[in-house]
């Protein structure tokens, strides 16, 4: 199987990927042993369902007006890089950039610089297409600045707040 390697807010996952039949694979964590049939349906334009050992997650993919990639998983959002494995990088080290998932207004910013949040926390509310969008941190940290105002519309992919 080839190997790969993303980059998800700057953490690297090593993996392994093999098609095993019509959208599933077989994929393989480089950190761990074991293969994982993962079953993925198109659910949209940039929307799937992932599958997996009676597990579900809904994934929506985006990008910015730079060409950024970010996947948004249960409402959090997380930059992605695909390439290379940078040297000297430390897995889970550097800050969390947690980023808007659709164009849309701030309408609440629930944390203030010096909280603490837990991984899917709900941190900001906003509002697109008359819908409230709830975007979640990527990570267990302490937000480190919040970059927009309520009220401001932002871009898919616009970086809300830093959580280290």
């Amino acid at each position: 199987m080839k190997r790969e390697v993303l980059e998800i807010d700057g953490r690297e996952v090593v993996f392994s990927a093999q098609p095993a039949g019509a959208d599933v694979f077989r994929i393989q964590l480089v950190e761990e042993e074991r293969l994982v049939e993962v079953h993925l349906a198109r659910l949209g334009e940039g929307a799937y369902r992932l599958s997996w050992e009676g597990q579900t997650l809904r994934v929506r993919v985006s990008r910015d007006a730079a060409g950024g990639m970010f996947l948004v998983v249960e409402g959090a959002s997380f930059r992605v890089r695909r390439g290379a494995p940078r040297s000297g990088s430390v897995a889970g080290a550097g800050p969390s950039r947690t980023a808007a998932p659709t164009p849309g207004i701030i309408r609440q910013v629930l944390v203030a610089p010096g909280d603490s949040v837990k991984r899917g926390q709900i941190v900001i509310l906003m509002e697109a297409m008359k819908m409230e969008c709830p975007v979640a941190a990527g990570k267990d940290g302490t937000v480190a600045r919040t970059l927009v105002e309520v009220g401001k519309t932002v871009d898919a992919g616009t970086e809300l707040m830093i959580i280290d």
